[in-house]
């Protein structure tokens, strides 16, 4: 009896020094590097200049407003040198007198891989899938009002950001070039209506191949951030260039507008035992 108690005395003891032994030991933090999601929303505001001549024959002038998402983040390849970027546009434009509206809404996803060189610039250059899709519409029509508009296409995707410490704050100016090569575009032919196209089921040569000798599409964007603790201001310009000639049909859409919004890493910040691949910063 008196050996028995001593057995179970000593597990007892044992017990307690191995949970306290296992509680001293350290947590082993998790060493996959942490790869923040980078987001922006911004708003723009400028002028465009629109030609359709489905519509009519002059080209007219007048404001347009955006509004334009952005998400990038590192991929889990090696380095974070890959990164991915969603880019969502919506714009309305009018011009003076209402004589012509437009509206436009495109969606692009991308894949950048990134270079640092020794100044500090950073290169990002992939390609880029884009849909883009709306309408022109002239209210003083009664023939044919409206035009509609739908693109798919794919191109280049480039971008060079450099910081910049002013003052112990950080500046990180950005330029983003978006270059569409080869696609697929929506026109109706001469003189062709809807009506025709709709509701006497005439649907062939709607759908053209589109590249530089009868489509050109191109977007600039330049930004500067300026911290705001984990948030920057952003502040920036965008140029828009839509371009198309098919069926003895021209279309053209310029556009310039000055941007301000806002940008932050979405989810926890990283601890300092991790590595952070950023896809901006």
């Amino acid at each position: 009896m008196y050996s028995r108690l001593h057995i179970r005395l000593f597990v007892l003891l044992f017990s307690f020094a191995a949970f306290a032994v296992s509680a001293q030991e350290p947590v082993v933090r998790s060493t996959k590097p942490a790869r923040p999601v980078f987001s922006s929303f911004s708003f723009t505001a400028g002028g465009a200049r629109l030609y359709d001549d489905y519509l009519s024959v002059s080209d007219y002038l007048g404001g347009e407003f955006g509004f334009l998402y952005e998400q990038m983040r590192a991929l889990s390849a090696p380095s974070g040198r890959w990164v991915m970027r969603h880019r969502l546009d919506l714009s309305a434009a009018c011009t003076r007198n209402f004589k012509m509206l437009s509206a436009m809404v495109s969606y692009s996803y991308g894949l950048l891989y990134g270079w640092e060189f020794p100044c500090g610039i950073k290169l990002r250059s992939g390609g880029e899938l884009a849909f883009s899709g709306g309408a022109l519409c002239c209210p003083g029509n009664s023939n044919n009002p409206a035009n509609a508009k739908a693109v798919l296409s794919l191109g280049f995707s480039e971008m060079l950001s450099y910081t910049w410490r002013l003052a112990r704050c950080p500046l990180t100016f950005r330029y983003h070039l978006t270059l569409p090569v080869a696609g697929v575009f929506f026109s109706p032919a001469f003189g062709e209506s809807y009506y025709e196209i709709f509701y006497l089921g005439n649907h062939e040569g709607l759908a053209h191949f589109g590249s530089w000798h009868n489509r050109f599409d191109m977007g600039n964007l330049l930004t500067v951030e300026i911290p705001l603790g984990r948030h920057a201001l952003r502040l920036g310009y965008t140029n828009t260039i839509r371009y198309t000639h098919a069926e003895y049909l021209r279309y053209f859409h310029c556009s310039h507008a000055l941007l301000v919004g806002f940008s932050t890493p979405l989810g926890r910040s990283a601890s300092e035992e991790r590595a952070v691949w950023q896809s901006f910063y």
